[in-house]
């Protein structure tokens, strides 16, 4: 009686368990990727802060993830 029990016990908190693994890993959003494009219109690798005229953010730019099979993931 006492193994039936155990038994049961353990096969309830196995499947709770994996329920909690399934529920925790959801569809949910896990990052960001966020920042600025700036035009380097003297070629020296410094736009921020730079104080050179013209380096300034760039807006409407369009940025691809690849994989390394070069298929574009997300636009």
């Amino acid at each position: 009686m006492i193994k039936r029990v155990s038994i049961g016990i353990l096969m309830i908190t196995t499947l709770l368990v994996s329920a909690g693994f399934v529920l925790a890993q959801g569809s949910e959003a896990r990052g960001s990727i966020r920042g600025a494009i700036y035009e380097d219109v003297n070629g020296d690798g410094i736009c921020v802060n730079s104080g050179v005229a013209g380096e300034n953010p760039v807006a409407g730019v369009d940025i691809e993830f690849v994989s390394s099979d070069e298929a574009v993931v997300i636009t």
